[in-house]
């Protein structure tokens, strides 16, 4: 394991265009529709939306409060937020997501949408998160269920997964790999090495 390094302010963004624009040029014919069309729309947004975006991908999960993506060096993260909302790239939180939410939410934040219920079901603090969770899940309408803090999704995950695929050798879906590289924590391909393509098509990837 390496040192931790000390990296410029968008150090994660430039690594991150970086790879996409290795992926397109090694593995252009192995790239389907959603990856090309992530990488075309990507590249048209803000820098600052940018910044953001390549913040969550480089972390684990994909729900996220604004609070959660405040980064010195990214202005009005809110606006960014509406910038990727307008393009795909985020979503609000739905009732549809409440089960894959609370699966991600820690036990404290089980405890604290379980006591703001008028009515809670019965429950003790001593239970373990997955007991909490099914308990919320199971007792408590979807509606009441979503955090009363804005929390956005991220989307493209699929495509970004691919991505990760075509460049690492493995899926994923998110990019913690490039934070960890660019940490000096793990060892991958770095920038301007050579590569070759695995995969002269999307069916042989």
């Amino acid at each position: 394991m390496g040192t931790v390094r000390d990296l410029p302010a968008f150090y994660y963004l430039d690594h991150l265009l970086a790879v996409l624009e290795d992926v397109e040029r090694v593995h252009g014919g192995a790239l389907g529709e959603a990856e090309r069309v992530l990488i075309e729309e990507f590249r048209a947004q803000p820098r600052m939306a940018q910044a953001t975006w390549a913040r969550m991908a480089s972390r684990k999960g994909r729900y996220f409060t604004a609070d959660q993506l405040e980064y010195a060096e990214i202005d009005r993260v809110d606006r960014q937020l509406g910038h990727l909302r307008e393009s795909g790239f985020v979503r609000p939180l739905e009732e549809r997501d409440v089960a894959g939410w609370l699966a991600a939410c820690t036990k404290a934040q089980i405890l604290g949408v379980l006591g703001r219920q008028a009515q809670p079901p019965r429950f003790a603090v001593s239970w373990k998160k997955a007991r909490l969770a099914a308990v919320a899940a199971e007792s408590i309408a979807p509606e009441d269920l979503l955090p009363e803090q804005g929390t956005y999704v991220q989307e493209r995950e699929a495509p970004l997964a691919f991505i990760s695929f075509l460049y690492f050798g493995r899926y994923a879906e998110d990019l913690r790999a490039i934070a960890l590289r660019d940490l000096g924590l793990i060892r991958t391909r770095g920038h301007g090495a050579k590569a070759t393509a695995r995969f002269q098509t999307e069916e042989e990837a």
